[in-house]
């Protein structure tokens, strides 16, 4: 039960104030029968049983709505795309100075008109400094509205998500963000009028608010690392027992934004052709699609070795960037010196970068996955072949591919015969299982 004032009568009859005794057992009654009415008809039960009883100063003030459904949505505020419960669509705001040729998409708000849902949008690390995402917000209800068959005026709440490793920090920026339109907020979309009330909105911690609707994933593991794969960058974090390891999050920039970007750039350089994140992610989805069958070859090729990248990154040095093995390999990546020289002779021969800079996540990244890049390349995208030669070395790997005992066909292996390589293997191929479990096949 809420308390309001009794100024809070007008606004179209929205609220019935009453003031109750807790002295008198009608009164309390009255409440207790109440919590078993549906909300709609609950004030005209009340009206009827308090009419001529006089209250007492010491009742308290009673709120109860008055014909108005209160619904809640929940935003995924995400910087490739807004997502709900029934939608998915770009995070693009296109403002028009005057009425666009069409209603699909359009929004109304202040005398202005934003064509919702088109076009990439540069990233934003603070997702309050413009419109942007406020105009999406009302665009994602309105769909939700309409999808629900709920007409207006209506009261809203808002269920949002933050990233893991800013949840603390934006969470109540964010919250006076969605709140700080007008009550009630007017505007068209799509020519239909609509009329709400944000009533409130609630954030939570991304990924580990999800991972609940799949608790058989970790009834029977110690430990489980959450990764939440979003348009720039990916959150992950360690559970242990349940319950989040707050030191354990950590942001990478490996979204799939840049995944996009990547693809895109090598399909140009390898084919010749331009393609759209749309054709990419068709590719990737297993979908038909008309394309040149090089450039599929490409996407799908560029999309495994994405995942491969994005698995070691999450899991070689359990998320400590400051991470030293027994072997002096160094950063999140693990890598040693003398891989890591090598590899600044192809990638950074003019960049003055040492041996200490791989504590860097930014550069340890970078050379990380490029070096994962030339495994998949050299073991024909195997990620058990792959992930066997980022640990023990191309020598090693070379050496046991040619036993018969540990591989068929002299390109992969199928064996792995000792303990460090196998449980490192083993732990690789578990990630990339539960990912294209939850996410399809790259």
């Amino acid at each position: 039960m809420e308390n309001i004032n009794s100024e809070q009568r007008t606004d179209r009859n929205k609220y019935v104030c009453l003031t109750l005794s807790m002295d008198n057992p009608l009164h309390m009654a009255t409440l207790e029968a109440m919590e078993k009415i549906p909300r709609g008809k609950r004030t005209k039960y009340i009206c009827n049983q308090i009419a001529g009883q006089q209250c007492n100063e010491n009742g308290g003030t009673y709120m109860e709505k008055h014909d108005m459904e209160t619904v809640t949505i929940g935003i995924d505020h995400g910087n490739a795309a807004v997502k709900t419960r029934s939608f998915r669509f770009p995070s693009g705001v296109v403002e028009y100075e005057h009425e666009p040729y069409t209603k699909k998409d359009v929004l109304e708000y202040e005398g202005r008109f934003y064509v919702c849902g088109t076009g990439r949008q540069p990233y934003l690390r603070d997702k309050t400094v413009n419109q942007r995402y406020y105009l999406l917000t009302l665009a994602a209800i309105a769909r939700e509205l309409e999808q629900r068959g709920i007409s207006s005026p209506v009261d809203v709440r808002i269920a949002a998500g933050l990233p893991l490793t800013s949840y603390g920090r934006d969470k109540k920026k964010f919250r006076k963000y969605l709140l700080s339109g007008p009550d009630p907020v007017r505007f068209k979309y799509e020519g239909r009028q609509y009329e709400i009330h944000i009533r409130d909105a609630f954030l939570y911690p991304q990924a580990y608010a999800a991972i609940f609707m799949h608790t058989e994933l970790f009834e029977n593991e110690p430990s489980v690392i959450v990764a939440d794969i979003g348009g720039w960058t990916v959150d992950v974090m360690r559970l242990d027992t349940g319950a989040p390891d707050a030191e354990s999050c950590r942001s990478l920039e490996l979204g799939m934004i840049r995944c996009m970007d990547e693809i895109a750039e090598q399909v140009r350089r390898s084919v010749g052709l331009s393609v759209t994140p749309a054709q990419i992610e068709t590719v990737l989805r297993g979908k038909p699609c008309t394309l040149d069958g090089k450039a599929k070859m490409v996407i799908e090729r560029e999309g495994e070795a994405y995942a491969a990248r994005l698995i070691a990154a999450i899991t070689e040095s359990g998320f400590d960037p400051d991470a030293t093995s027994t072997v002096e390999a160094r950063g999140l990546m693990q890598m040693t010196e003398e891989t890591f020289l090598w590899l600044r002779s192809k990638i950074a021969p003019d960049e003055d970068l040492t041996f200490g800079d791989l504590y860097d996540p930014a550069v340890s990244i970078r050379f990380g996955c490029y070096y994962l890049h030339l495994c998949m390349e050299r073991y024909s995208n195997d990620v058990a072949t792959a992930a066997a030669a980022y640990h023990s070395g191309w020598g090693t790997v070379d050496t046991l591919l040619q036993m018969e005992e540990h591989s068929s066909d002299g390109q992969t292996l199928k064996g792995f015969p000792y303990n460090q390589m196998h449980h490192y293997v083993e732990k690789i191929t578990a990630c990339y299982g539960v990912y294209t479990r939850l996410y399809g096949t790259p």
